[in-house]
């Protein structure tokens, strides 16, 4: 089981680290092309595809990874699992877009927004439908052990939306040709997954109606819980960019979309985590293995606090400079409401892969009760700050609503049956980071710009790795576990530093 999570997780792992580097060199383009308000209206269109897909998907991704895998003693059971989701998606997608066009012609999108987002709406019904099946197709692909195809489609729809885009914007289309770019790279991805997952399922599932014994109530109560848990998630992720797109416009929320940006950076490692746990854990709280479950969750979530602490010291230290390379000097007011978002997207990167531990279990009542107070505290702070405040008050409602995430889920994994700090080393950790932070830090002041983005990450990476090793943090022999999947090169590298 261990080896096995340690494949999927290198999967994953190769996966995400693409469609990063995707990520990190199409946002600059897209910024320079279209500007801070082009950019606002971007941010503000894709946050709001992705609150309407919480109900049009329906917790159907995280719902085929769970059930799939649990191999149950009944006929075609992956089959039966497959179509059902697969029906429900095309009829609550359905619905999204149905509701997406009925704003749009009565002019309700229009006339809160501004025109030019009518249009943008309307481009959006694509990018739902694409979106929702490349959705299934990859969920399908990851509950079968297929990471590998699962996570080269998903980097390579990062890859084709990012190409397509930057083709449009260099003869002189606009923020409307990224979005048709994201609907087309979606579509093509879904296309191949379902051609790629023909060597497991009966694509005719689809269209075949399940027995009256299939568990349909089960797998209804499961999607209802896990709506209210995804909900409550994505809200924390776009509601303050919404709301503050409705009280300030485009400019500001541009300004702000690059500040959550750069530190989403430090929830690389958890969202990896938390993409494998899901089936690769389901398996074992099954067969009541606790004691393994617990002994994965906190040795990952040690891992998690140790990686995360590094990524906050280097975009803590390098903040101005990279916001100033990366998207423009124009994007200088973020560097301060960045720096206030740090310490609650530690206290998230935290959070992010408790609750899919307890996904794996269906634990799912609990979560919704830690994930919803979370969401609550976010929306009620947001409302009060961002009409005074605008940005630096979305940053401080967010900031403070990501961290209580850490607290809530922690108590949370308690109350499921596991701690995922029995394994903290705590002492270690803090001394590691609290040795490296003045380093760090003084280097990215210090020294010039260009001239800091280029040496403090490596400087910065050997000095609090080997203080990670010094403490005792992580073993020696934990980093030689680690890396042991990686490709020979990579992995012998590491294993000599």
């Amino acid at each position: 089981m261990k080896s096995r999570l340690l494949r999927g997780f290198v999967a994953v792992l190769g996966g995400n680290v693409t469609t990063k580097l995707v990520g990190v060199a199409f946002v600059p383009v897209l910024v320079r092309f279209v500007g801070s308000d082009g950019y606002g209206d971007y941010a503000f269109v894709t946050s709001s595809m992705w609150l309407l897909l919480i109900v049009a998907n329906a917790g159907i991704f995280t719902s085929l990874r769970k059930y799939i895998p649990e191999a149950r003693d009944y006929p075609d059971w992956a089959d039966r699992v497959f179509g059902f989701y697969v029906r429900w998606a095309v009829v609550l997608v359905g619905a999204a877009v149905a509701l997406v066009l009925a704003g749009v012609a009565t002019g309700a999108v229009g006339g809160l927004f501004g025109d030019r987002f009518g249009t943008y709406f309307l481009v959006m019904c694509g990018m739902l439908v694409t979106t929702q099946f490349h959705s299934v197709t990859r969920a399908a692909l990851m509950a079968f052990g297929r990471e590998p195809a699962s996570e080269g489609l998903h980097a390579l729809q990062k890859a084709l939306f990012a190409g397509f885009a930057v083709l449009a914007l260099a003869v002189g289309f606009g923020v409307t040709a990224v979005l048709v770019a994201f609907t087309v790279a979606s579509g093509i991805v879904a296309v191949a997954g379902a051609v790629a997952l023909r060597h497991n399922v009966a694509l005719r599932a689809v269209l075949e109606r399940p027995p009256p014994d299939f568990p349909r109530r089960e797998l209804f109560a499961y999607n209802g819980l896990t709506i209210l848990l995804i909900g409550g998630t994505f809200s924390l992720y776009h509601v303050d960019v919404v709301l503050l797109q409705t009280f300030y416009g485009s400019h500001e929320t541009g300004l702000y979309r690059a500040s959550l940006q750069i530190s989403e950076f430090l929830w690389f490692v958890p969202i990896v985590v938390g993409t494998v746990f899901i089936h690769s854990l389901s398996e074992l709280w099954s067969r009541d293995r606790t004691d393994l479950v617990e002994e994965i969750a906190a040795r990952s979530t040690r891992y998690t606090i140790v990686v995360t602490l590094l990524f906050a010291l280097g975009v803590a230290a390098l903040a101005e400079p990279f916001v100033a390379l990366y998207f423009g000097e124009d994007f200088l007011p973020a560097v301060g409401p960045l720096l206030v978002l740090l310490p609650g997207a530690f206290g998230f990167a935290i959070a992010r892969q408790l609750f899919s531990v307890g996904q794996a279990k269906g634990a799912l009542r609990v979560l919704i009760a830690a994930t919803g107070s979370a969401a609550a505290l976010n929306l009620v702070l947001n409302l009060l700050l961002i009409p005074p405040y605008g940005m630096w008050g979305a940053a401080v409602a967010t900031s403070t609503s990501y961290g209580s995430m850490a607290v809530f889920h922690v108590r949370a994994a308690r109350s499921i049956g596991f701690d995922p700090l029995a394994d903290i080393r705590a002492g270690p950790t803090l001394a590691t980071a609290l040795l490296a932070a003045p380093a760090i830090l003084g280097a990215g002041y210090a020294l010039d710009g260009l001239v800091a983005l280029v040496v403090v990450p490596p400087t910065g990476f050997v000095l609090y790795a080997a203080l990670a090793l010094k403490t005792g943090a992580v073993d020696a022999a934990e980093v030689t576990d680690l890396v042991g999947p990686l490709p020979e090169p990579v992995a012998r590298a590491l294993a000599w530093f």
